[in-house]
């Protein structure tokens, strides 16, 4: 792969309704491929899998009709992903259910969109989520297995949270830079065009012979 083409594939998954799509095809490919190999389970699952269709697809064609921002689809719509995860996972096998892996992708992504404080709600809902979905068998669960994970899910968050603020504030200071850069290129400029204009009448000037003439060229 040519360095260009590189370049290129990499500004298309940074773009984040590029990641927003990669989430939904990771959640529905994630869901059909549990669907083949588990020989029964809750064929209610369906329903949620055209549920998530609905509102993945509607969610998307309602903010361009209504011009909503993307932050604001993006972190509604990880909610609903957030509601998905733990509705696939009281489907399955509830404390052991591997769905529960989709939140490490959907909680960090709403961090990334809509920032640490956005994360944090999203990590203590996902929490909660995991925790009512196995409230009946809370005590049987082991205590390490529980906390390794809700930690590792909000320990992910934050670091995604951290470093996008860090991204955001070095964009802010990059960008005055970049406009004081343009303030100065623009004096410059300025001075260039006066130093011109000095130049050509100091010429016209010594092309003149004639005393009234260098005069007459001085007052004008």
């Amino acid at each position: 792969m040519s360095a260009g083409k590189e370049t290129n594939l990499w500004s298309i998954l940074a773009q984040p309704q590029s990641i927003y799509w990669v989430i939904r095809g990771s959640f529905f490919l994630s869901i059909v491929f549990w669907m083949l190999f588990v020989p029964e389970y809750d064929h209610r699952i369906w329903l949620l899998l055209v549920f998530f269709l609905v509102y993945s697809l509607g969610a998307q064609l309602f903010a361009r009709k209504h011009r909503i921002p993307e932050e604001k689809l993006y972190f509604f719509t990880t909610i609903l992903d957030l509601v998905f995860i733990t509705t696939a996972g009281l489907l399955t096998d509830r404390k052991d259910s591997e769905f529960f892996y989709l939140y490490f992708l959907a909680v960090p992504f709403g961090s990334y969109i809509s920032g640490f404080l956005a994360g944090f709600l999203l990590a203590l809902l996902s929490s909660v989520f995991y925790l009512s979905i196995n409230v009946t068998d809370i005590r049987a669960l082991p205590t390490s297995q529980v906390l390794f994970k809700i930690l590792s899910l909000w320990i992910l968050t934050i670091c995604v949270g951290v470093v996008v603020n860090q991204l955001k504030n070095s964009k802010s200071r990059f960008l005055r830079m970049f406009d004081i850069l343009n303030l100065r290129t623009s004096e410059l400029e300025k001075s260039q065009s006066q130093i011109e204009t000095i130049y050509e009448t100091s010429r016209t000037l010594v092309e003149k012979l004639n005393l009234d003439e260098v005069v007459g060229e001085i007052l004008n």
